[in-house]
């Protein structure tokens, strides 16, 4: 009986410590697991690497018309006002025009009174001539005194008639101008576009110094920038740019570079350029900030990886190639970088998975797991 309850606590305790060294085991593996290092890792591949360099400029119209007033006096009437769009020709505001047209109707009849003049002086200049004529054969035969033939040759010289021609010609220019000035009492748009300003009013005399009214045509704008003497010779005129205005859209607008100075801007050390837009719905404004990428250095198709997959230990280049769990330390040497992606000339090969998060908290060998891989086990 003794001998029998011995054998059941022996078989009793074989069996706790087998529970037990189980759980030890799967505690082990736990722990081993909780060591590995999470990272996140991408495949070393080729692609195009540009190093752009940002300039920054404002919007301006490419056509803007500042319109002023031709002649003093008061404004008659105003038929515009700002963000009214306008086409060349339509009338922006007049000016009182009756002392005007008085002059031009004086005008008018000291040109029809010389006009008429004229053809008086005409018709005596074509007697005259006759009158000359019929007498040549008298004189000739001594039946007039040569005196009075020579009154007769004086009077077809047509002097009298240049006066009336000049008389004629000095009462046209004076229709012309008083015309113009009467014309000038109506100012009318140069442009089409949209009016920016207005700066008069009925019964108010027009500015001195400033436009009267300013009309912007904004289908097509530019942004006027500067480039520095190291930037002017890596842009060339007829190139085209993606060109970030934020207040008028988060998508970049499609640009051309329309004109670059050959000389720096006066008191700078930096290169006027223009770059044209098209802006056909009219979301650009004058006055907006514009930013533009102009590509300094680039190379196409090679190897590279993420910049920050790249880590500095004891003065080396490094990267960890991941693989069956393990970081390997690869040295590499770099080339072109942009901040994203940087040019590996050798050390890796394309395709091999290169740690991008988690990389500096790995030494070579070290055990690793693949963020995103346990949850899909």
């Amino acid at each position: 009986m003794l001998r029998r309850k011995t054998c059941i606590l022996l078989a009793a305790l074989l069996a706790v410590t087998a529970v037990l060294g189980g759980c030890s085991k799967k505690e082990q593996a736990s722990s081993d697991a909780d060591k590995a290092i999470s990272v996140q890792v991408e495949p070393a591949q080729e692609r195009d690497i540009t190093i752009t360099t940002v300039i920054s400029g404002k919007i301006s119209p490419i056509q803007e018309a500042g319109v002023s007033a031709k002649l003093q006096g008061q404004i008659e009437s105003v038929n515009a006002e700002i963000g009214d769009y306008v086409s060349a020709g339509d009338v922006l505001f007049t000016m009182d025009s009756d002392s005007l047209s008085a002059s031009y109707q004086q005008a008018q009849a000291a040109y029809n009174s010389s006009r008429a003049g004229y053809e008086k002086a005409q018709q005596a200049s074509a007697n005259a001539k006759l009158n000359l004529e019929r007498n040549r054969m008298l004189y000739e035969q001594g039946a007039i005194s040569k005196q009075a033939y020579e009154n007769m040759q004086l009077q077809a010289m047509d002097q009298d008639l240049e006066m009336a021609r000049y008389g004629v010609e000095s009462a046209q220019a004076a229709v012309q101008s008083a015309g113009i000035m009467l014309d000038n009492a109506v100012v009318r748009a140069p442009i089409s576009g949209t009016v920016a300003l207005v700066s008069v009013q009925k019964g108010s005399m027009p500015p001195q110094g400033m436009p009267s009214i300013v009309i912007t045509d904004s289908s097509r704008v530019q942004m006027d920038a500067t480039v520095s003497e190291y930037l002017i010779n890596k842009i060339k005129k007829g190139e085209e740019l993606d060109v970030r205005i934020k207040s008028a859209s988060s998508k970049p607008f499609k640009g051309m570079i329309t004109a670059m100075s050959d000389a720096t801007a006066s008191g700078s050390m930096t290169y006027p350029i223009k770059i044209e837009l098209e802006n056909p719905q009219g979301l650009i404004k004058a006055g907006m900030f514009a930013e533009v990428d102009i590509a300094t250095e680039g190379e196409k198709g090679v190897l590279s990886v993420p910049s920050e997959a790249v880590v500095v230990k004891g003065g080396e280049k490094l990267v960890f190639v991941i693989k069956d769990g393990k970081a390997k330390a690869r040295k590499v040497e770099t080339g072109i970088d942009d901040g994203k992606f940087v040019k590996i000339i050798s050390g890796i090969k394309k395709g091999e998975q290169i740690a991008v998060k988690g990389q500096n908290y790995l030494d070579d060998g070290s055990k690793v797991k693949i963020s995103g891989q346990e949850s899909a086990k």
